[in-house]
């Protein structure tokens, strides 16, 4: 659901709208979703985890204290985002082997977020990387089990409803717009979709809105990804993640007495947050009449949280997360199935 706009005009991000009520029969629109991103952050730590891309495949990397995935790239140049998992910083070495003299080191070192440039691999496994430094392109080496691939997604979304009942015509015939935002990060067998939230809702209603959008969301669904003529299946992982610092949400929600769109939660609602949260992932209303497509009425049994939110998700739910992740592997998307 989205907050009405008038005309289409976009939003400004973070701007907050008077809450209005909302028929027991109905879904109410949404807003925009909230500030623009300042800082992209793949969240916290989950697993160590691993990507390939076209030009690579996934592969187990073992070392002596514990079993890691990293990316193996099997054919050079390779260019892409890089994830320090969770390190606030990865060394970057003149030569490939480890040593903690700063003559051998290079600064500054490797940082989450970085865009490289992957040349070619040692034996050892040790990746000769190549990166800009504001007007600088600096070179050196990196343990390939200390990096990983980040993706953010950030995409635009519009959709006109009409069709409403004359009663919500006012509110609802019109076209709104919001940004869907995430991060993806592949590990050996998972796709972990993360949405960071800035909410000044209380720890335990987040924890209930939590637990109510990964039963719903998490674990229904995996993407099979063709790289190289392999087959590559990741089950889809929902990873709700509050954050306190709002420049650097995704999404910002702002807990009030009922859900009435994609800004505003109500505190005891465990049911209408999930087609919320739908929203965020890229999802149109699937009701009434949206960008020429007729969905009928409302809360209609058996037509997917899209149009019930008490419903369940289907595939077609996960299409941009799809579409992101082929962007991240760096293949097309017809490569990618949902499943």
């Amino acid at each position: 659901m989205k907050n009405p706009n008038e005309n289409g005009i976009k939003m400004n991000p973070g701007e907050k709208v008077e809450q209005m009520t909302i028929p027991a029969d109905s879904i109410m629109p949404k807003m925009h979703p909230g500030p623009e991103i300042k800082k992209m952050n793949p969240g916290p730590e989950i697993k160590k985890m691993s990507v390939g891309n076209a030009n690579g495949m996934i592969q187990k990397k073992n070392d002596e204290k514990e079993s890691r995935y990293a990316l193996s790239i099997s054919k050079f140049p390779w260019t892409g985002v890089i994830d320090t998992k969770g390190l606030s910083d990865v060394g970057f070495h003149k030569k490939p082997e480890p040593s903690d003299s700063k003559d051998d080191n290079i600064w500054p070192s490797l940082l989450n977020g970085d865009i490289v440039k992957v040349t070619d691999k040692t034996a050892n496994n040790w990746l000769h990387i190549t990166i800009k430094r504001g007007t600088k392109t600096i070179s050196g080496y990196v343990d390939w089990r200390y990096v990983n691939l980040s993706h953010e997604a950030n995409v635009p979304i519009t959709e006109t409803v009409t069709d409403a009942p004359a009663k919500y015509a006012k509110a609802w015939n019109r076209t709104f717009q919001w940004n869907s935002r995430f991060n993806l990060i592949f590990d050996s067998d998972s796709l972990i979709v993360s949405v960071r939230i800035f909410s000044t809702a209380t720890e335990a209603v987040k924890e209930k809105w939590t637990k109510s959008i990964e039963d719903k969301w998490s674990k229904k669904f995996s993407l099979e990804a063709e790289m190289d003529s392999k087959k590559f299946n990741f089950n889809i992982i929902i990873n709700v993640i509050w954050t306190d610092d709002k420049s650097e949400s995704h999404q910002v929600v702002y807990p009030g007495k009922s859900t009435t769109n994609m800004e505003n939660w109500g505190t005891s609602d465990a049911i209408d947050i999930t087609h919320e949260f739908g929203h965020m992932l890229g999802n149109k209303e699937e009701y009434f009449t949206v960008n020429g497509v007729k969905h009928g009425a409302s809360r209609q049994k058996g037509k997917a949280v899209m149009n019930n939110p008490a419903e369940n998700p289907l595939p077609r739910h996960f299409n941009l997360v799809k579409s992101e992740a082929a962007k991240a592997l760096g293949i097309h998307q017809d490569k990618c199935k949902i499943k």
